[in-house]
């Protein structure tokens, strides 16, 4: 009747679509079993061969939960080490990513030491191209005369002295860009020096924007160099001064792979 019961009553949840509850199942569930339990223990307790399976039943049903239990503890033990060896693993490459970094870090200060180092050079050597320039024939050549107008800047000379205290590997980086602007090419920093100088080249190249003679951006991220715009006079000024002069045979070398690599680009 209580069996009958339980299943009247789902019935009833079903038809009026009513929430499963797994408290009330449990529930009638251990009622049902309880009164099962009271049931066949009232009708087989003076009967020996019915207590004899049941607990031979009880002894084969312990022994197989041992064993469910014993396989599930070796089973959970084996997957405990194994995360225990992700963690060391995902620990140790943590521990990699760190010093990577703390180096990278340390690579990338010392880097920006550098160009930092380098823009100033190349700021006080404009300065002192624009104090000649523009205190040519002045009584003074150490300072700016105050009387002097905008009338008396010369470019062409103020290009010229630049090109004449600039380093031959920067007077090439200048060449490159003028180049790559005739060929509407961006180019990598790494066609100018090898790793040693590339950081010199990139803030040579930083300084001279600021000179107005070469206007060219750099991507730090990628190392690709765009040129957006230079003086025109310049570049007759640096063909000038490279034939000129005899390059040693590495800068010979380099301005003859500038020439090749943007003669290849046309």
């Amino acid at each position: 009747m209580i069996a009958l019961a339980g299943c009247v009553l789902t019935y009833f949840r079903i038809k009026s679509e009513q929430p499963a509850n797994k408290t009330s199942y449990i529930f009638w569930g251990s009622v049902v079993a309880c009164i099962s339990v009271l049931i066949y223990s009232h009708c087989y307790c003076g009967n020996d061969r019915v207590l004899d399976f049941f607990s031979l039943a009880s002894a084969i049903i312990s022994i197989i939960l041992a064993i469910i239990t014993i396989v599930y503890s070796f089973y959970t033990n084996s997957r405990s080490n194994g995360q225990t060896e992700i963690l060391n693993r995902a620990a140790k490459d943590v521990q990699k990513a760190s010093q990577s970094y703390s180096e990278s870090a340390e690579s990338l200060e010392l880097n920006i030491a550098k160009i930092i180092s380098a823009i100033n050079r190349v700021e006080a050597k404009t300065d002192r191209i624009l104090i000649h320039s523009l205190s040519e024939g002045a009584d003074i050549t150490n300072e700016i005369h105050p009387q002097m107008n905008d009338n008396s800047f010369d470019i062409r000379k103020y290009i010229k002295t630049f090109i004449e205290i600039s380093s031959p590997l920067g007077i090439l980086a200048m060449y490159s860009c003028i180049l790559s602007h005739e060929n509407s090419t961006p180019f990598h920093i790494s066609l100018l020096s090898d790793t040693d100088n590339t950081m010199y080249c990139a803030g040579f190249l930083v300084a001279t924007a600021a000179t107005g003679i070469v206007n060219s951006t750099i991507d730090f991220s990628t190392g690709m160099i765009t040129v957006l715009d230079y003086v025109d006079v310049a570049k007759e000024d640096i063909v000038e001064w490279l034939n000129a002069h005899t390059l040693e045979k590495p800068l010979q070398e380099l301005r003859s792979k500038i020439e090749v690599y943007f003669s290849q680009q046309k």
